[in-house]
């Protein structure tokens, strides 16, 4: 019986291209409102986590009733490249920075939540973000701050003098000169009052 049907239909070809064409051309019109902006002509992106809820579950229902009451919520995710020399100081202050610049320029942006922001669950700091520890004294503190202080410290060059404006000479520190003048003068004390100076290091 099929086969009967399709040797008959087999015999108009144009027919056929032509049925096929208005399907295709049906189906193309129906994305291109779905996924175009009918007056930007831009590509829409549906940026809300509606998609990813199961229709029939119970989570749907509540997600409706909570859009209708405080109304649409967009998320939009960024992902950003781990390099492969791994995950150091420089990407974690990109990742802030891009955090920052996200929330700055982006109009409407409620709040901006990374990897350096999530929020720890009870226990000790809790409600800091993992990069948090707890320090004496109950107070928690930031790692990254810590790093990044350490960092700059690392980074900044020492002063090696003093620079006297009257001589334009550098003046350094030396902890070993004037040992030997200061090792003459405890022999050149008396033994009593060397004791007393003994005594009174000692204690």
């Amino acid at each position: 019986m099929y086969t009967r049907f399709f040797l008959q239909l087999n015999q108009f070809p144009k027919l056929i291209m032509l049925a096929a064409l208005l399907i295709s051309f049906f189906f193309f019109d129906q994305v291109r409102q779905k996924l175009f902006d009918h007056s930007s002509g831009e590509l829409i992106i549906d940026s809300t986590v509606e998609p990813f809820i199961e229709r029939s579950s119970g989570a749907y229902q509540e997600f409706l009733e909570v859009r209708d009451t405080f109304g649409n919520e967009d998320v939009l995710v960024v992902a950003l490249h781990q390099p492969q020399t791994g995950v150091g100081l420089d990407f974690i202050n990109t990742l802030a920075n891009i955090s920052h610049e996200v929330k700055k320029n982006i109009p409407g942006v409620i709040a901006v939540t990374s990897l350096l922001d999530i929020p720890r669950p009870p226990g000790t700091c809790s409600g800091k973000s993992y990069f948090h520890t707890l320090q004496p004294g109950s107070v928690c503190v930031s790692l990254l701050e810590r790093y990044r202080h350490a960092r700059q410290c690392i980074l900044d060059v020492p002063h090696t003098g003093i620079e006297d404006g009257s001589q334009g000479e550098s003046v350094t520190f030396d902890p070993v000169e004037g040992e030997e003048e200061f090792e003459a003068e405890l022999d050149a004390l008396p033994q009593n009052e060397l004791d007393t100076v003994r005594a009174n290091v000692l204690n």
